[in-house]
């Protein structure tokens, strides 16, 4: 099963890790469901530490990643894992983005080239400089950038359309 890595950010519709506000985009939990219909392993990365803060509260984290998992599965999704860095801001941890450390690990671990493995994320930010650092194949949901060749979607379900549509035409 080919994996895809997805940032919790194209997700979710707000910036909060607070399980209870935490929402997902319309249409990404669908997505999700036909990533596995379509035999894709769903990685999700995140980094539940917003600047300022000191550290995560890893049981704030556990009921988030409880509430995602159980609606992907209530969409008739699985995700496989959720890895993140449990380290704050000032702790100049090599896995925590804009360093590509998380998805290096991930690729260790999993046993992946990641120049072969779609990495989903935002146009803007710490999570796709980290995605171009560690030499995954970005796609990202806002306009794109044309100049890295990074193909730019308007959703999650637009991105998983598109990686769907390219294993169709590989076969």
């Amino acid at each position: 099963m080919q994996p895809v890595i997805i940032d919790l950010a194209a997700i979710r519709e707000s910036d909060t890790t607070a399980p209870e506000h935490w929402n997902p985009m319309p249409g990404s939990l669908e997505a999700i469901a036909r990533l596995n219909r379509a035999d894709r392993r769903v990685l999700v990365t995140g980094t539940p530490v917003m600047d300022g803060d000191a550290a995560p509260d890893l049981g704030r984290l556990t009921r988030l990643h409880n509430r995602l998992n159980q609606a992907a599965n209530n969409a008739g999704g699985q995700i496989d894992a959720v890895l993140f860095c449990p380290h704050g801001p000032d702790t100049n941890c090599p896995c925590r983005p804009p360093r590509p450390g998380l998805l290096l690990d991930i690729a260790l671990r999993q046993q992946l080239r990641l120049e072969d493995v779609p990495y989903i994320t935002l146009d803007h930010g710490p999570a796709l400089e980290a995605g171009r650092s560690a030499g995954v194949r970005c796609l990202v949901l806002g306009a794109g950038n044309t100049d890295a060749g990074e193909p730019g979607f308007s959703s999650l379900d637009a991105a998983v359309q598109y990686l769907l549509d390219e294993t169709d035409n590989a076969d």
